[in-house]
């Protein structure tokens, strides 16, 4: 499997290291070192699969052999104790084949080093065949347009806040010091200051991380993936940085390596296997760890689903007892709704019963006194009627009631079975108010001059009789302001006091035994109440007297036709005035 390996260093001087031989060592080459003139020959390595020197954009073309190349980088460099090359070392995946290897060492190094403006030196080892890796030295100095290598840093004046440079104070005289051999120059501070970003930290970081990018690409366009079906990929970070709870082994090296191959251990091949064990206890109990949180995440999740079941089951209960209060409801406003309907027939029922036997006894009343009339009438000589008016009487004696009600109703009744106009009458009413006039011009007309006058005499009572008080509703009458009686206003205002009692006599009242509405019920249970025709209580009125001067006459029965018309004619005439 891949792993991450990128480690970078310098050849030093001072540690007895020479760059020519590093330079022979890594390429399996003969190489002279000008600088000692010393020989280093390293042709019998095995292992070798590819070198190549990369020159950057400035360096000459010569440089692009080894030897001269790193003479160069010696001779340069004066120094006992001088950093020579900038040398590393990665692992390469052994998922890709040696091609792949090639091209992504050679495209990672361009990128990052010669393009920066260093010559390298990539070699590329497989010695074991199953270890690629590859080896980079690097020149430590930046090359100008001339060709020649530039100081590896320079100085420069420290500077204030405020721009300026900051001088050196002597402590013994408080003055600025004075470089006594350049001629007094002052001395200013100063610092050291590299040429290039190849030493600094984040650089390091940048090149480890751009190693693990390319490596990732790589092994995702070989297509390469893990037992469960993921690109495998590596990572600069160490495993702390990566959440990884494992510890780290330590490298053990080839010659370690050998020997526990066969069979011998070692320090370091010991180490490693305490640190393996460690790491699969600790898997172990990271496992456990992830077990127990996943069982706590699913006691959770039963709780809350519990808290929502519980929550539903008590939406469905209030929801149940909210379904039985509306039915409990429901039952009661049906039973409500039946008692109303029970009292309504009975009401109905009632009230037919009442105006059928009015209209029945009233139908009787006519037709006994229509009878009755009819037979005095007949009773009566016939006597030529007289050419002469009748005499007028007032208006006062024309509307005065008295106690001849019942007598004033019959003279209305004959009017009604004359089956004649008031525009066909000769004698047309005096005006507007002429109503009982007209009655009295057909009666004339049609009964003898004799019994009409009489009759009427009869009927009509005298100026002097008192006059009682009416109850009875005479607001269809239209009178003239000069035939008005003296007690006009008092009888109007008598008789819009009885009209006004019995409309507000309540007769919808249900009975005693049925039970009245609940006003704390909900709005859609408080019922209007029943609304039935008001009639009097006394629907069944008396017959009216009748005189008795009438009831000796003689009896004869008038016509079908005639008595259905007179009775049509008084249910017609309850509505329009002719009523009560």
């Amino acid at each position: 499997m891949a792993i991450y390996h990128a480690h970078f260093g310098i050849i030093r001087r001072s540690n007895g290291q020479s760059a020519v031989a590093s330079s022979a060592y890594r390429s399996g080459e003969r190489l002279c070192d000008e600088r000692n003139d010393k020989i280093h020959d390293y042709r019998r390595k095995k292992g070798v699969i590819y070198h190549e020197i990369m020159l950057c954009e400035h360096a000459p073309k010569e440089w692009n052999d080894a030897q001269t190349l790193w003479n160069k980088v010696e001779a340069a460099e004066r120094s006992e104790k001088a950093q020579l090359a900038r040398e590393a070392d990665f692992a390469l995946p052994k998922e890709l084949d040696e091609k792949q290897q090639i091209d992504l060492a050679r495209e990672y190094v361009k990128r990052n080093f010669v393009d920066q403006g260093m010559c390298i030196q990539l070699d590329i080892h497989n010695p074991h065949g199953n270890q690629p890796h590859f080896h980079v030295m690097m020149t430590m100095r930046a090359i100008n347009k001339d060709g020649k290598f530039l100081p590896k840093s320079r100085t420069e004046f420290v500077l204030d806040d405020q721009g300026n440079r900051i001088p050196i104070i002597d402590s013994r005289t408080g003055k600025q010091k004075i470089n006594n051999k350049k001629r007094g120059e002052r001395q200013w501070r100063r610092t050291t200051v590299s040429t290039t970003n190849w030493n600094d930290q984040e650089t390091l970081l940048a090149w480890r991380h751009d190693w693990a990018v390319s490596v990732n690409r790589a092994l995702q366009n070989a297509n390469v993936r893990d037992a469960d079906g993921n690109y495998v990929t590596i990572s600069e970070k160490s495993l702390e940085e990566q959440g990884i709870h494992r510890i780290p082994t330590i490298h053990e090296g080839v010659r370690v390596r050998a020997m526990e191959k066969r069979g011998i251990q070692t320090e370091r091949g010991g180490i490693n296997r305490d640190i393996q064990n460690d790491n699969a206890a600790l898997e172990r109990q990271r496992e456990l760890e992830i077990e127990y949180q996943e069982c706590q995440k699913q006691n959770e999740d039963l709780l809350a689903r519990e808290q929502q079941l519980q929550a539903r089951l008590d939406d469905v209960k209030r929801a149940l007892a909210a379904t039985r209060k509306a039915i409990e409801l429901r039952e009661q406003e049906q039973k409500i709704e039946d008692l109303w309907s029970q009292w309504y027939k009975n009401k109905e029922a009632e009230i037919e019963e009442k105006s059928r036997l009015f209209e029945d006894e009233e139908a009787s009343a006519l037709e006994i006194l229509m009878s009755e009339s009819d037979e005095a009438e007949q009773a009566q000589p016939i006597e030529v009627a007289s050419t002469a008016a009748p005499p007028k009487k007032s208006w006062e004696d024309a509307l005065h009631f008295g106690n001849g009600v019942e007598r004033l109703q019959m003279l209305r009744d004959v009017a009604h079975a004359g089956e004649q106009t008031a525009s066909e009458s000769p004698l047309k009413p005096e005006s507007h108010s002429g109503y009982y006039k007209r009655i009295e011009a057909e009666y004339r007309k049609e009964h003898p001059a004799a019994v009409a006058e009489k009759r009427i005499q009869q009927l009509l009572p005298t100026k002097n009789e008192p006059k009682p008080e009416n109850n009875r509703c005479i607001d269809h009458v239209i009178t003239p302001d000069k035939a008005r009686p003296e007690n006009y206003n008092e009888t109007c205002q008598k008789v819009i006091g009885a009209n006004e009692a019995y409309e507000q006599r309540d007769v919808r009242q249900p009975q005693a035994d049925i039970p009245q509405l609940s006003t704390k019920g909900p709005e859609r249970l408080q019922r209007p109440e029943p609304s039935v025709d008001k009639q009097p209580q006394d629907v069944a009125q008396a017959a009216p007297k009748i005189p008795a001067e009438l009831a000796k006459s003689p009896k004869w029965s008038a016509p079908e036709k005639k008595k259905r018309h007179l009775i049509t004619k008084r249910r017609d005439g309850r509505g329009n005035g002719m009523g009560r």
